[in-house]
């Protein structure tokens, strides 16, 4: 099933009731709307398919342009699609700083032969004990859900590629280029992590001037992190590290700058 949507003013957060009416999420206006976008409508695909016992897999989800194209693959069966409740969580995110946190709606519970859902247990770390940001005390927006799945099938994405790279050089179309670039970035994101942060947006909070990209990644690797740029935004940092982690690196960075100028 191929899918495509035009509306990003509607699915990037601009008219949340708009969203909700057409796709039954709450968009989200933050740097990673454009994969916040992709989420939503992937879930309201799989919401639809749940209706008939099937379920979704993604294999290909790009926004590119002023559009978002989604490629997924539709199984049938009643008893897998229960799982689809665990892949479908709330986003909750600052209105100062922009952190995120994701709360699940349902954990699986599997015991020998037995399985159980249950809702999740609240436990949203961005809150503080005034139900503020733990970090910058400003307001917190819930949005969504959305669809907290990979959105690829990175082994899709590899025969994709070796497909593309095959193409003989006369045969190739005028954005033959722009598609294997686009198709390499897929490859190298993170398929576990959802959504992603601007680093220059981070630096920005702390009023400290930009680094290098290659440093700030440096960084986050070298305490053991993982990170990958993504398709969706250019100066992207989707990781595993904990939100407290990036803005320790935030704040290191803007102390060295008042030490060493």
């Amino acid at each position: 099933l191929m899918v495509t949507c035009t509306d990003m003013a509607v699915l990037c957060g601009n008219t949340p009731e708009s969203c909700y009416n057409k796709y039954a999420s709450v968009g989200l206006r933050h740097k990673s709307c454009h994969e916040f976008a992709i989420r939503v409508l992937l879930k309201a695909i799989d919401a639809h398919a749940n209706c008939y016992g099937r379920y979704i897999e993604p294999l290909l989800s790009v926004s590119v342009d002023y559009y978002l194209r989604v490629f997924v693959k539709v199984h049938t069966s009643a008893l897998i699609a229960k799982d689809s409740v665990t892949k479908v969580s709330h986003v909750f995110a600052c209105t100062g700083c922009s952190s995120l946190h994701l709360q699940p709606l349902v954990k699986k519970i599997v015991n020998g032969n037995s399985v159980k859902f249950t809702p999740k247990t609240f436990d949203v770390g961005l809150l503080g004990a005034d139900g503020k940001c733990l970090y910058c005390k400003q307001s917190i927006h819930v949005a969504g859900p959305i669809y907290s799945a990979p959105i690829h099938n990175q082994e899709f994405v590899q025969k994709l590629l070796t497909r593309l790279q095959a193409v003989p050089e006369s045969n190739r179309s005028s954005t033959y280029t722009r598609t294997l670039g686009i198709l390499s970035v897929i490859a190298e994101e993170l398929p576990d992590i959802p959504l992603y942060y601007e680093f220059d947006q981070l630096m920005k909070v702390v009023k400290s001037p930009v680094p290098k990209a290659v440093d700030f990644r440096s960084a986050i690797l070298n305490a053991g992190y993982r990170c990958s740029i993504s398709h969706c935004n250019s100066k992207a940092v989707k990781t595993d590290a904990p939100t407290e982690f990036l803005w320790d690196i935030a704040r290191t960075i803007v102390s060295l700058w008042y030490l060493f100028r």
